[in-house]
């Protein structure tokens, strides 16, 4: 399958392929220099598939989660740039998760004023979502994706054979945004998800969720204003993740706590808990809201006094909410 993405910077193809991995030479000039950036998490035997086929590679490896998503790994990594003189011509491999693919997007969008990289996802959740699209960037304090830039990847490569390394909670994490995704657009998807059909047609469902990510960002590349419905359930996740300092949930599992807070349709909401509880993944915290409310407060899409929230009416009934700081409680509730 491929899906083609226009960009005001350059149109790129995303391709999903079962085994990809096996032949790059379909996909990649073997003969480039390219700097292999991955994270201790990510099983060997897909960064080998590159080594084993590439003639010209550097391999830079981080320790794995979303406490390295931060200023002294970038630093670090530019710092392994300078030493192995690295210059435009070469190409950033993203080899990884939603860490390993926004970090190294933010290192090549600003290394040299903008090197190329391609992602290749290796999780759900990167391969329906965060490869895709272009938003780079590194977490700042408790700040989620505070430094970042808008850079999309020359090409993104899917191999859906790398998900069966994955362990049932970092697969079950990748579900979160696939809800996400029906919730926007397509029932269809919800259904899938609740029949238990996900895994036989899990590249249909790779290919659906970008489908739909694909509108939003070619209408709204910059996210402006459409682009926003992307963020659903992330406003709320993101403090979630925030609070307890990137530790307690990953980022797809405080996604779903985040929907629930803001679907406000009952019998929608009994079906999206059954559906998290299906994928065990969590539906509540017994946070006080009155703690969660300060690490809102700094999502990026607040204006002035203001927030932009996404509000579930029904599948695929979706509103762009303008919230008041001081009603914002209400909604958290």
């Amino acid at each position: 399958m491929k899906i083609k993405v226009q960009s005001k910077f350059k149109d790129y193809i995303i391709h999903i392929q079962n085994h990809l991995l096996d032949d790059l030479s379909a996909f990649l000039d073997l003969n480039r220099r390219y700097i292999i950036i991955t994270d201790d998490g990510v099983p060997s035997v897909y960064v080998n598939k590159f080594i084993h086929q590439l003639n010209d590679y550097e391999l830079i490896v981080f320790k794995q989660g979303e406490s390295s998503k931060n200023i002294d790994t970038y630093q670090e990594i530019i710092n392994q740039f300078l030493d192995l003189s690295v210059t435009k011509a070469s190409c950033v491999l993203a080899i990884g998760g939603g860490v390993v693919g926004d970090l190294s997007g933010y290192i090549a969008s600003t290394y040299l004023r903008g090197i190329d990289y391609i992602q290749i996802p290796t999780t759900l959740l990167s391969q329906v979502d965060s490869s895709v699209g272009g938003k780079t960037g590194i977490n700042h304090q408790q700040y989620k994706n505070i430094i970042g830039s808008f850079y999309p990847p020359i090409k993104v490569l899917i191999d859906p054979q790398t998900l069966h390394t994955l362990s049932n909670r970092q697969f079950n994490n990748g579900i979160a945004e696939v809800i996400k995704y029906g919730l926007l657009a397509s029932n269809e998807l919800l259904e899938a998800l609740e029949n238990n059909t996900i895994i036989k047609n899990i590249d249909k469902v790779i290919y659906e969720s970008l489908m739909i990510k694909k509108h939003y960002i070619e209408i709204d590349e910059f996210d402006t204003f459409k682009r926003y419905n992307l963020n659903l359930g992330h406003t709320i996740g993101h403090a979630y993740e925030a609070y307890y300092e990137f530790k307690k949930y990953l980022h797809g599992e405080a996604v779903g706590l985040g929907l629930l807070k803001v679907i406000k349709n009952q019998s929608l909401k009994n079906r999206i808990i059954d559906l998290l509880n299906q994928y065990q993944l969590p539906t509540e915290d017994p946070l006080d809201i009155n703690l969660l409310y300060p690490f809102v407060l700094k999502d990026k899409k607040g204006k002035f006094n203001n927030i932009n929230l996404i509000i579930v009416n029904d599948v695929e009934k979706t509103e762009i909410k303008i919230i008041q700081f001081d009603r914002l409680i209400e909604y958290l509730k």
